[in-house]
């Protein structure tokens, strides 16, 4: 809201405060537990459920409250698109951590329109996004300044130019930080994560200060990490992109794509 001019700095620390200190304590009495069993992120497939399921038969309150601090659980709050206003997030809370896991804008793309995301927003009910009203058609919020070229897209122009604006007003954010707000936020690549998975995790486990969950190695199994990723999968996703967006659309994004490559050191995907 902040970012489109809706609410002040100030309005959006306090909104953000509401909503982070009502998930915790959501949490901490077994409230609102996502229990549908085919959702990845169900609690169901959570290796220590029973933690977060006993919560909901114990006392409220600030009962609760002390019993969540006393165990030095860390509060986890899973989120999208918030890079961009990284500093009001740290005007919330100082001594926040923040685990940013960045991925390949050519992937991103590519997974944007498969998903629908060049149409559906604006249009489907069931895809829930911020719109703005431009000239009386709904635009995302983040094509508030650039409404006229969103419209005049084809859907996968809009699904690059979208992961694009985002990647680069992340960065936009995430340089406006102090060097010790930046010493709190850890950024790496999904292409990391999934080749170079324990060097992550020990850095993760030192970032707050733990020890990996002993049903780690087995987690990992399950996820097949840490694995090869096939480039030829990246590049039919680009045959992809390049058979339904202008040959400019598609030098931004060639553009992008060697930096991010160049940033994390890794094989080039586009020559």
């Amino acid at each position: 809201m902040n970012k489109i001019g809706a609410v002040s700095e100030s309005v959006a620390t306090s909104l953000f405060q509401l909503v982070v200190e009502e998930a915790i304590y959501y949490r901490a009495i077994g409230r609102d537990l996502n229990a549908r069993p085919s959702d990845q992120t169900s609690i169901l497939n959570a290796v220590d459920k029973e933690i977060y399921l006993n919560r909901s038969l114990l006392g409220d309150g600030m009962e609760a409250v002390d019993r969540f601090n006393k165990a030095g659980r860390i509060a986890a709050i899973h989120v999208h698109h918030v890079m961009p206003t990284a500093p009001i997030l740290f005007m919330a809370y100082p001594q926040l951590t923040l685990v940013h896991v960045m991925r390949h804008p050519i992937d991103l793309a590519v997974e944007w329109l498969r998903r629908g995301w060049g149409s559906r927003m604006g249009t489907d009910p069931l895809a829930f996004a911020l719109m703005v009203d431009v000239e009386s058609k709904p635009v995302p919020w983040f094509a508030q300044d650039w409404a006229d070229q969103f419209i005049g897209m084809s859907e996968a122009e809009r699904c690059i130019e979208s992961v694009l604006w985002l990647q680069e007003a992340n960065e936009q954010g995430y340089q406006r930080l102090s060097e010790d707000q930046k010493s709190r936020v850890y950024r790496f690549p999904f292409e990391h994560l999934v080749t170079q998975t324990s060097r992550i995790i020990t850095d993760f486990s030192q970032l707050l200060s733990t020890q990996p969950h002993e049903s780690m190695p087995e987690l990992l199994g399950e996820e097949q990490c840490p694995r090869t990723l096939s480039i030829e999968d990246q590049r039919v996703g680009l045959r992809v992109l390049e058979s339904n967006a202008s040959e400019e659309v598609i030098a931004h994004l060639k553009a992008a794509s060697i930096a991010y490559e160049n940033y994390w050191n890794m094989e080039q995907l586009v020559t």
